[in-house]
């Protein structure tokens, strides 16, 4: 598992930066790019409910293996496309592919130890990261280069890496979960199961409204239009996009290494971190727009606060449901998750869709900035349903 989400890091950072760059090449308007951001989230939060059932049904290695086979297919698709809206139907057939996404969780949960999983999570996703140091800024110098052909090309070599991904996949991923044939209540008790565990359910709900209201708000405009912010209204060179990418990778990367060499975590501080950073980032990331210098270097301390919001928010929620989710539900309340957090992504990219073109690109950026306050009152508050500290 570990080694295909390494491959899929380089697929995934070789042409991600540039996703929407390229739909505003293909011909696609600023808030074209946020309805097709908003459908895509939309038919993934649908896909994924099926997911979760499949996950705890038929199991997670078959969920994983047809979603992946349907992903690979749409990569190689993506260098192929003559417009945008062609390109907005292979995203969102991707998006609904990405119905495997519960089972990948569900089977990284499944193999961790109860006492190992901060560090499992924060070692899996520092790995996965790597390629991350460098395929951004090669990813940048083809676009730069040869312009729609480079991005092709980085399009085709991510089908080839998706393809191995695969084949690795089927030859190696082992089954984490015993599926049992209830026979004719199959279908009834994928509700039943879940109510049994109605007293976790509180704490799933508190951990959804952060990932799929909260979170969604506060980067809903620069996770829609940060690119084309940078390159279009900051005039950097998409080189140097990906280069502040490698960055942010290379940041990660030191840190999850200097965190995960700790013998214990501090919820609470690691918390206030958090969401400190994640203000200070996007408050870094719109001042050089009213600045107009030090441009650059205000970007890499905003892609460094970035990362350091992001190196600790992922471990301590995955945390958090890893510790609270029983075996044989995890699939579907994944699932669940994932829905909701993708209807919460949808309805943001409208969301910045709207401030984007009526409060133009620096002032929108300035809102989801002040709106970012709100995150640390609402995670201390998630802080109640974990430890003083996750030992290691």
């Amino acid at each position: 598992m570990a080694i295909s989400w390494f491959l899929f890091g380089i697929s995934g950072s070789l042409t991600g930066p540039f996703f929407m760059l390229y739909a505003k090449s293909l011909g696609a308007q600023d808030f074209s790019i946020a309805v097709m951001r908003s459908i895509g989230m939309l038919a993934f939060a649908f896909s994924t409910i099926i997911g979760g059932i499949l996950t705890d049904y038929i199991g997670r290695v078959k969920t994983i293996i047809i979603g992946t086979s349907i992903v690979t297919l749409t990569s190689f698709g993506y260098a192929f496309v003559k417009d945008w809206i062609q390109l907005s139907i292979l995203w969102i057939i991707e998006q609904i592919a990405h119905f495997y996404a519960p089972a990948l969780m569900a089977i990284i949960m499944d193999s961790l130890q109860q006492n190992t999983v901060f560090k499992g999570f924060l070692v899996l996703n520092t790995f996965s990261a790597i390629p991350g140091l460098f395929m951004p800024v090669i990813g940048g110098i083809m676009y730069d280069t040869y312009g729609l052909t480079g991005i092709r090309y980085a399009f085709v070599t991510s089908g080839i890496i998706s393809t191995i991904v695969l084949i690795l996949r089927i030859r190696f991923l082992r089954e984490t979960l015993i599926v049992k044939n209830n026979g004719n209540n199959k279908f009834k008790s994928i509700i039943l199961d879940v109510i049994k565990y109605r007293n976790v359910l509180k704490i799933v709900l508190a951990v959804y409204v952060y990932t799929s209201v909260i979170g969604p708000i506060v980067s809903a405009v620069s996770s829609t239009y940060g690119s084309i912010y940078v390159v279009e209204i900051l005039k950097i060179s998409k080189t140097e996009l990906g280069l502040l990418s490698s960055i942010g990778t290379a940041t990660s990367i030191i840190l999850g290494v200097l965190i995960a060499s700790s013998r214990s975590i501090n919820n609470k501080l690691a918390i206030t971190i958090a969401s400190l950073s994640l203000t200070l980032s996007m408050a870094l990331f719109t001042l050089p727009g009213y600045l107009n210098k030090f441009i650059l270097e205000l970007l890499v301390l905003s892609t460094i606060f970035g990362s350091l919001h992001g190196v600790l928010i992922g471990p301590l929620l995955s945390t958090i449901m890893t510790r609270i989710l029983p075996v044989e539900i995890r699939g579907r309340l994944i699932g669940i998750q994932r829905m909701f957090e993708s209807l919460g992504a949808s309805l943001s990219a409208v969301y910045a869709g709207l401030l984007y073109v009526y409060f133009g690109p620096i002032n929108s950026l300035l809102i989801s900035t002040v709106t970012s306050i709100i995150v640390l009152p609402y995670l201390i508050f998630l802080y109640k349903f974990s430890g003083q500290s996750i030992s290691q």
